[in-house]
């Protein structure tokens, strides 16, 4: 599996779970099911490049923001998964201006997806019958990135550094904080 197919399938299963990230693991778990246990690590690799590559501090604050509570490291890893499925051009888009998932995000979506993370695991169990712990790692000899960009030491410099996300996403937050959290 080459980039190019990686983003098709992405794109394929993303359209047709109508952008619901645990209908759309468990369209790629089929597919990739389909394909031979190489393809599987090479999808598997991509992702995981993919990850590393917006492994970025501004993806970060940005993420933080727009969920509202700011993330963990995990929660960061379970975003960088969301925003891989929501498809190349929109990947690529934060990638370089992290505030244009404004106009792609509305306030209170779900912008997490771990379940993304472990698609490749799951094929790789339902094609080889083996468990997924012995699947050969695609990280072997791969150290993970250090985070590119510094973060912001408190919450005043992380909303200054986006502040039409900080109008559109923040303030609704601190407004609907405590209704959401009631249901």
């Amino acid at each position: 599996m080459n980039r190019s197919e990686f983003w098709k399938l992405i794109d394929k299963t993303r359209v047709a779970s109508d952008n619901n990230a645990r209908k759309q693991a468990e369209l790629l778990i089929a597919e990739l099911s389909k394909l031979s246990e190489q393809e599987i690590l090479d999808y598997q690799e991509i992702l995981d490049d993919l990850q590393d590559k917006a492994y970025l501090a501004d993806l970060w604050v940005l993420g933080s923001i727009l969920d509202g509570l700011g993330f963990s490291d995990d929660a960061f890893t379970d975003f960088r998964a969301w925003l891989i499925g929501q498809g190349k051009g929109v990947y690529e888009n934060a990638l370089t201006n992290p505030e244009s998932l404004i106009d792609y995000v509305e306030p209170g979506q779900n912008i997490v997806a771990e379940v993304l993370l472990y698609v490749a695991a799951e094929a790789y169990e339902v094609k080889t019958g083996k468990s997924a712990e012995t699947m050969p790692s695609t990280r072997q000899f791969k150290p993970r990135p250090e985070l590119v960009g510094t973060l912001p030491e408190d919450e005043e410099s992380m909303l200054k550094r986006f502040p039409k996300a900080k109008e559109k996403f923040w303030d609704w937050w601190q407004n609907n904080k405590d209704k959401l959290f009631l249901t």
